[in-house]
């Protein structure tokens, strides 16, 4: 067993360095890339069983799944199929645009872990082919018809100078109505 700080032990001097940052700990990292080589390179079974199982929680209780079920097909080739028929109008559906037309898979390892992408796509549509959100009904206003009101000039209030209303702007007037 080593001193602990403020020993002069070679260890308290080593973690001192370390904590000044005048010494680097490259040893975990060489290593870690020694074992992603492995893994990657000619034991990719063996990270394949690493990682083949994959554990959740449902509710609390704790769950196992292997990655391909876990996934649920991301990332693997799907049979035709058809995308939420409810984001198409009916006649874009009845027409077969919402099928999907095509897909684009990706799954990838990256050191022991997976990116799986699935990109589905279909015709080109247009947005009539979208389904429009349902209109929100608002009550009937009546409208009643306005008569044609003749506009006259405005008249300056007062033309004298100094008193309000000389030079200033005045609103139209309304026949009858004073605005």
């Amino acid at each position: 067993m080593k001193a602990g700080a403020g020993s002069g032990s070679p260890l308290d001097e080593w973690s001192l360095l370390f904590h000044r940052g005048q010494v680097r700990s490259s040893g975990a990292t060489m290593l870690w890339n020694r074992a992603m080589a492995e893994l990657t390179g000619p034991r990719t079974e063996l990270a394949r069983e690493l990682v083949g199982v994959v554990e959740y929680r449902v509710d609390g209780e704790v769950q196992h799944a292997g990655v391909d079920d876990f996934l649920a097909g991301v990332g693997m080739p799907t049979e035709a199929g058809f995308f939420d028929r409810a984001a198409f109008s009916d006649t874009a559906t009845m027409r077969g645009t919402s099928a999907v037309a095509g897909e684009v898979l990706s799954r990838t390892r990256v050191g022991c872990g997976l990116v799986a992408v699935t990109t589905q796509f279909t015709e080109g549509i247009s947005g009539e082919d979208l389904a429009q959100p349902p209109a929100k009904h608002a009550a009937a206003v009546e409208v009643t018809h306005v008569p044609d009101i003749e506009l006259r000039p405005a008249q300056p209030e007062d033309t004298r100078v100094g008193r309000a209303g000389n030079g200033a702007y005045v609103a139209p007037a309304i026949d009858g109505l004073e605005f």
